[in-house]
């Protein structure tokens, strides 16, 4: 069964506040705070709706129907949205192949000149070869 005042916790943690900052950022007193906190007190639409406009997370996110929708940093105050972090996952994969690609490439290469150098060293040893015979 869901546990509003856990969730509530946790969402406070991982956005590394103290209770009293937590009451600051949805402006309601910290005792009231700490009512909701501790199922105290019942959550109302209008204070659940406070709680996700203030830290602007989605409903899914508060209830866990998804993962984490957005990714905040606390340190410095910032919500990247899932599209951004997929972005950057699709640029990194696109790295990694680029990488393995170029390996791929240097191989390749490194077979051609050790090609190339054997063949001018079998050339060398038949004009030298073809020298000593006249």
């Amino acid at each position: 069964m869901f546990n509003l005042p856990k969730r509530l916790k946790e969402i406070r943690e991982t956005y590394g506040m103290t209770q009293n900052k937590m009451a600051e950022t949805i402006s309601i007193p910290l005792r009231s705070y700490q009512n909701y906190e501790y199922g105290q007190r019942n959550f109302t639409a209008e204070m659940l709706y406070t709680l996700l406009t203030k830290l602007d997370i989605s409903a899914d996110y508060f209830f866990y129907r998804v993962n984490n929708d957005k990714h905040h940093l606390p340190h410095v105050g910032i919500t990247i949205s899932q599209e951004f972090v997929n972005s950057i996952h699709e640029i990194e994969t696109s790295v990694q192949k680029v990488d393995a690609d170029m390996k791929t490439m240097n191989t390749q290469m490194y077979d051609m000149f050790a090609k190339i150098l054997e063949n001018q060293n079998q050339l060398q040893k038949d004009v030298v070869g073809k020298k000593t015979e006249q």
